[in-house]
């Protein structure tokens, strides 16, 4: 095994993690630098107040955060907060640990402030181009797209691009906790010569210099450590790209759990309860119940 491939066994499979992107925290540099601030938010604190700064200055309902109800989004925020979705040895959630409770209760605060807000009716991101939001909240390989707005609108607006780039969720631990997330890829068990032309392939398909291919054609992050020597004009041209691979070390995963697609809608639901007014803690005990039922239910029908 070549030293920086890192591949997953067990008796049906090899697995491989090549396709993996980031949560994280889009924002307008101009725009912040405009309203008094200096740069992005770094805690929780900070982005609440240029969040709310944004919000007024704007005094129409937008300006502010928008807001993720996904379980991806309800991650992130606990891992930022010192916390986990799942308890200590990996076999249940909790989702009603103090870290979720605070994140909530601040999300739901700053919506009720007029600091946050819905959108429902496409991607966040023109309306990030637009100043309709100083902050979003999303996946890394989103970039493109945002950056392609950023242009077309300066351009419909006549005015020049504002600057942008991405950091890390706002955190209260000494160090980002980053979202990290994407597809596998496979090698199913079948015939050795089958077996062994796959393994070829990802082999080829992991070495850096594919790597770096992959990464200018996907966006996605790269497998080996190796592949950033290659990436330096990739990064130049495309300084966000640097600023997500930068915080690539301080990447956590969301559950593995065979229950987790079913508890991601479970998630779903208890934040948009919450901030339709229902009680956070009575809801996030709640989830954490049905979230572990779902799970035990599961692992009965595969035992």
């Amino acid at each position: 095994m070549e030293q920086g491939v890192h591949p997953v066994f067990d008796s049906q499979r090899l697995g491989f993690p090549p396709n993996r992107s980031m949560e994280v925290l889009y924002y307008n540099q101009t725009w912040l630098e405009e309203l008094g601030f200096d740069g992005p938010p770094s805690t929780p604190a900070e982005f609440e107040e240029m969040a709310c700064a944004a919000a007024e200055a704007n005094g129409d309902g937008t300006g502010g955060y928008i807001l993720r109800d996904d379980a991806s989004a309800t991650a992130s925020w606990t891992f930022a907060l010192g916390g986990d979705v799942l308890n200590e040895d990996n076999t249940g959630y909790v989702y009603n640990g103090q870290a979720t409770i605070d994140a909530m209760t601040m999300l739901k605060r700053m919506f009720d402030n007029g600091c946050a807000y819905f959108f429902t009716e496409g991607y966040p991101n023109p309306e990030f181009a637009a100043r309709r939001a100083s902050f979003t909240q999303g996946s890394s390989s989103g970039l493109p797209f945002y950056a392609n707005d950023m242009v077309t609108i300066a351009e419909e607006q006549g005015r020049d691009m504002d600057v942008w780039g991405v950091t890390a969720i706002p955190h209260t631990t000494e160090n980002p906790v980053q979202n990290i997330y994407g597809a596998d890829v496979m090698i199913t068990a079948g015939p050795p010569e089958q077996e062994l032309a796959a393994w070829l392939f990802i082999k080829w398909f992991t070495s850096p210099e594919v790597q770096a291919r992959w990464v200018e054609a996907s966006n996605y992050f790269p497998t080996r450590a190796g592949t950033e020597a290659h990436l330096t004009g990739y990064v130049e041209e495309n300084p966000q790209y640097g600023e997500a691979l930068a915080l690539l070390g301080y990447g956590a995963y969301e559950p593995q759990l065979i229950s987790y697609q079913a508890v991601r809608d479970a998630a779903e639901t208890a934040f948009n309860e919450i901030m339709q007014g229902a009680d956070i803690q009575t809801t996030l005990d709640a989830l954490t119940e049905t979230a572990n039922e779902l799970q035990e239910e599961l692992m009965g029908e595969v035992e």
